[in-house]
This record gives structure tokens, C-alpha cells and sequence, in this order.
């Protein structure tokens, strides 16, 4: 199974005739809802209009009476793989959504370089990278980022990068927790960047 070449196929099953979508694929690394779908392929049913994450936040907007938003500005999110924030950018994109896509980098990862400055296509970014890292988010020991091959991200659909210290994203990790929510380092550099991008909009 090829988890970073698949994604460019991710918004093809957008559209759907019938709210029973059967799975006969299997993909990791595209979007969350994918991934649903895949567990749910023995024989069940895909009990949601769209196999992309952000056309369920559209439709859960729409159907919460309470938000008066009903199309987020922004969507921030970290990148593993980069499948996910790749996905869900081509959809805005397709669809002329005016959400601003923006990726929380973390502190040593090569992501920022890669999207905002096309680095790191033909040169590892193995000797920037410091461990520990963040768990699971940023790249950087990986060697060289190659579309299809080592990462799914594609700088084409992402509006902006915010790059995050480790020890701030650490931090956020730790109030969230104390707040009640059990969030990892993800949720850390997510928030960190949201609070950026809402301290900044205008």
C-alpha cells in the first residue's frame, strides 16, 4: 500500500449518487473520512454524504442551528503525511470556498521550506531535524520530500505556514490538558497557530 500516492484521488469521491457508499479501496493516509471508510469496508455502510473531511464540516455547519458561521474562515491543521491539509485544500479549491488553508508546522520540520520556498525537493532535510520532534507531525528525517512518494502535502492548495516552537506547542498541549482536553502535540502546534492566525486576521 502506497499511503502518499493516493492522494490526489481523494476528491473524486466527493460526489456521491447515494448516501450508501460502498468501499472497495484501502488508503491511511488521504483524510480522516477515508480512513472511516476503509474500517467500515467489510460490508458496512458509509452513512455520510462525502468521503472528504471538509465537506462533513461544511454539512455539520449547515445543520448546527446555533453557528452562525456556517463556512469557517480558516482551517488549521498539522501535517503528518500531509495527506489530510492536502485534501481538504484541493476541495476548497475546487469549489471556490473562501477558506484560508493554513498548515501548523512544527519547529524542525522542513514543511514550512518545502511549501513556501519549493526546498527540499532535491535535497534531505535530515540534518535540521532534532530530536525528539513532535510525535508524528513536521517531516524532516525522512530525506527528501517527493510528492507521491515520501509525502503526500501539496504546496499548491496551502495558503499559509506557520511554523511553531516545539516548546510553545508543548505548552498548549499541557493547558488543553488541564482544561480537560486530552490532546497530543498535534493539538499543541493547532492551537498555538490558531491563536496566531485569529491574533492577526483582520
Amino acid at each position: 500500500m502506497n499511503q502518499f500516492g493516493n492522494a490526489d484521488k481523494a476528491e473524486e469521491f466527493h460526489e456521491s449518487e447515494s448516501k450508501q457508499v460502498k468501499s472497495k479501496f484501502k488508503n491511511k493516509g488521504s483524510t480522516l473520512a477515508r480512513t472511516y471508510l476503509h474500517m467500515i469496508s467489510l460490508g458496512g455502510d458509509f452513512p455520510l454524504e462525502s468521503v472528504n473531511l471538509f465537506h462533513e464540516i461544511l454539512v455539520q455547519l449547515q445543520a448546527d442551528e446555533v453557528q452562525e458561521v456556517k463556512v469557517p474562515h480558516y482551517f488549521v491543521h498539522a501535517a503528518g503525511t500531509g495527506g489530510t491539509i492536502s485534501s481538504v485544500g484541493r476541495y476548497v479549491k475546487k469549489y471556490g470556498i473562501s477558506t484560508e488553508i493554513v498548515l501548523a508546522d512544527t519547529q524542525f520540520s522542513v514543511y514550512y521550506d518545502y511549501v513556501m520556498y519549493d526546498r527540499f525537493k532535491n535535497e534531505s532535510g535530515a540534518s535540521l531535524w532534532v530530536e525528539p520532534g513532535m510525535a508524528g507531525i513536521g517531516y524532516g528525517p525522512m530525506g527528501m520530500a517527493k510528492k507521491g512518494e515520501t509525502t503526500s502535502i501539496d504546496p499548491a492548495v496551502i495558503d499559509r505556514v506557520v511554523k511553531i516552537p516545539d516548546v510553545a506547542a508543548t505548552a498548549a498541549m499541557r493547558i488543553l490538558r488541564d482544561q480537560g482536553a486530552s490532546g497530543g502535540t498535534s493539538s499543541g502546534v493547532n492551537l498555538i497557530t490558531s491563536m496566531h492566525v485569529a491574533s492577526t486576521a483582520k
